[in-house]
């Protein structure tokens, strides 16, 4: 009789740990499909500060370094009536502006802003990598660079196609991950904005949330 009765309690117990270990496989599924990155719901603006160790710009002839510069921006996590599975997180950035910490120091200062509204947003963040979870951010935004040189009237340019930056990252909003450009920005006198008189060559922006 006791061997009938273990063998009647042995089948809810069997179901059950087939059961938890279902759900265990389907939560690893889901994880590895790219659902595990959070993000805020739609709409919402994110605060991040934004900081650059040195920038560098080379105009006639002559490559310049900024020095530190600190701001900040605000990103937004749109709707995506494709869906995010198959194109990743569309965001748009508002607000990006980066000016010198140490304004006084000798030497060049440079300031860099967002130089329009990022409306029609490009920038999306795709999955990469499945474990450990990881994701790329590639961001594009239109810059007007202002460059002041000792003794020189301050010279204010803008990207002439918009400057692409990228971030890969473990968690969104970004904690301390660096984005980078791609490629360097030729900048162009707005009143001339098909002839290119400097170029942005580095831009290492380090986004806090």
């Amino acid at each position: 009789m006791t061997i009938t009765r273990a063998h009647r309690t042995r089948p809810p117990l069997l179901a059950s740990a087939v059961a938890t270990a279902a759900l265990a496989a389907a939560a690893l599924s889901a994880a590895g499909t790219g659902h595990a990155l959070e993000t805020p719901a739609t709409g919402v603006k994110l605060p991040l500060t934004a900081t650059v160790q040195d920038a560098t710009v080379t105009v006639d002839g002559e490559r310049l370094r900024s020095g530190k510069l600190t701001g900040g921006m605000r990103m937004e996590v749109l709707p995506d009536p494709a869906g995010r599975d198959a194109t990743g997180i569309p965001v748009a950035t508002t607000g990006f502006r980066l000016d010198p910490k140490y304004p006084h120091a000798p030497g060049p200062r440079l300031t860099v802003e967002q130089a329009d509204a990022d409306v029609d947003s490009h920038s999306r963040i795709v999955r990469i990598d499945q474990r450990p979870p990881l994701f790329e951010h590639t961001w594009r935004v239109t810059l007007r660079v202002t460059l002041t040189r000792t003794g020189m009237e301050p010279v204010t340019l803008i990207s002439r196609s918009p400057a692409e930056l990228v971030g890969r990252l473990g968690q969104f909003p970004p904690q301390g991950e660096v984005y980078r450009l791609t490629q360097l920005v030729e900048l162009a006198d707005p009143d001339r904005p098909d002839e290119t008189v400097a170029t942005l060559d580095r831009l290492p922006v380090r986004l806090r949330g």
